[in-house]
């Protein structure tokens, strides 16, 4: 199936100058330069390593593989630069796309155009962000997006309505997939603002080098072939400005940021006159802001700056009050824009959901249900239609967290029933899932019924 995919990203090779193609696990399956001597290596050297292993400065946030493998959604035109093994740099327009077999996510692709100089990295960067700018849609979240039953969002939600009406600063922490942005939004909304700019920038997404000419802007002549370009500061004027992820700007940076902050001006890069803003600043962590501090990580002067309001959001794990509440939301949401009638999850499902440890939140909660509609053929999601790590690990530990322990025959049953259904769900053939097991097609259909599995 790969290969097929290589085959084909080969012929339009004088189109892009990096490819790289990964299976569903993220182990690289083929890569290739199309620059001469853009790496100190060959690229066919990396088939076989995962992606962790060869990008260096990559992981599970900031990995646009990895985000397309987890998500099975496209990314398009996001710029990123990123180090190798052997320590290459490269900076580039890249678009990653994910390689379906029916429904299930065998691998991605991503193809990148290399950005050269400095000016060209900037005028890309910046193109981008003025289209993102101009295509987005005017209706932000509000409170009433935020769905929960547990008292600790309860209070956050009455927090946020409270601090919505002045312009103070608030830093947001919370953990991948915890809903940052999403209150960013509701303060936003909920201030009367809802007319105003909301725009956000991940800080992660864009190389040190370009984020400063994107916050700030530029004035025409500043260096050779400059242009008199707005930043991110004057364009979210009488708005919102929310920065995710403050905690991966450069330490230069944010000390510019702390200037505009308390100033409440800017200088655009090259520019000779102060310009007055009028922006409400929310900034995002995805780690405890005390220990960014602590480990340099984030200015304690711009730390305290930015927190005249904190808020700090739980993972899903600590208000598994709410899972069902957001399932049913999803399962509304997703039966209106999908146009079917799925009834909700089965018991067995929701066991595992209340077990399972959530370690992308929210977020993942919702791709889940996601990808279930997309397989579902029931009238509920059933085991069969979840993912197979989720089968496997959601079943492993009580309600309390702990380790569950059965009676050895049990759990191997249970262990047994799973790897049956991931090979069904893989294959979606019984011959096909009796080979990959190891098994003749009539044991296969004899734990079919054993364990009444569709």
């Amino acid at each position: 199936m790969l290969r097929l995919y290589i085959e084909k990203i080969l012929k339009i090779y004088n189109l892009i100058d990096d490819v790289c193609i990964v299976d569903k696990n993220g182990i690289i399956q083929h890569a290739e330069s199309f620059v001469a001597g853009a790496y100190s290596y060959d690229p066919k050297e990396l088939v076989g390593k995962h992606i962790f292993e060869v990008y260096t400065t990559s992981n599970e946030n900031t990995s646009n593989l990895y985000e397309v493998l987890k998500t099975g959604k496209p990314i398009f035109n996001r710029i990123a630069e990123w180090k190798t093994y052997t320590g290459d740099t490269r900076c580039g327009s890249v678009d990653t796309l994910p390689i379906m077999k029916g429904h299930e996510i065998v691998g991605a692709i991503e193809i990148a155009r290399f950005i050269g100089d400095e000016l060209e990295k900037q005028k890309i960067v910046l193109d981008v962000l003025d289209n993102k700018i101009k295509s987005k849609a005017t209706r932000y979240y509000t409170l009433d997006d935020i769905i929960t039953q547990d008292i600790q969002m309860i209070d956050i939600k009455n927090k946020t309505r409270r601090i919505a009406r002045n312009n103070s600063t608030v830093m947001i922490y919370g953990k991948t997939g915890t809903g940052k942005e999403l209150v960013a939004q509701a303060i936003h909304s909920c201030g009367n603002k809802e007319e105003a700019p909301f725009i956000s920038q991940n800080c992660a997404a864009i190389p040190a080098s370009l984020l400063e000419a994107m916050l700030f802007g530029t004035e025409k002549g500043s260096y050779t072939g400059a242009e008199k370009r707005k930043g991110l500061f004057e364009l979210a004027e009488g708005g919102t400005l929310f920065l995710d992820e403050i905690n991966s700007m450069e330490i230069g940076v944010q000390a510019k940021i702390l200037k505009a902050v308390e100033e409440k001006m800017i200088m655009r890069i090259g520019g000779q006159q102060p310009i007055r803003i009028n922006t409400r600043i929310i900034t995002g962590l995805n780690e405890d802001p005390i220990t960014a501090v602590r480990e340099k990580r984030l200015r304690e002067d711009l730390f305290y700056r930015l927190s005249t309001v904190q808020i700090n959001l739980p993972d899903l794990v600590d208000r598994k009050g709410d899972i069902k509440v957001l399932v049913d939301s999803f399962i509304k949401e997703y039966n209106e824009s999908m146009g079917m009638n799925i009834k909700g999850i089965s018991k067995e499902v929701e066991k595992v959901f209340m077990n399972y440890k959530w370690p992308g939140n929210v977020r993942e909660l919702r791709n889940v249900i996601e990808g279930a509609f997309n397989v579902a053929t029931g009238s509920q999601i059933e085991m069969c239609d979840l993912p197979g790590y989720m089968v496997i690990s959601g079943k492993s530990f009580n309600t309390n967290g702990k380790p569950e322990i059965k009676a050895l025959k049990d759990m191997m049953e249970d262990y047994e029933k799973s790897l049956v259904v991931e090979a069904m769900r893989i294959t979606d053939n019984k011959m096909k899932a009796a080979e990959l097991l190891g098994m003749s097609k009539q044991s296969l259909n004899y734990r079919l019924d054993k364990y009444k599995i569709r």
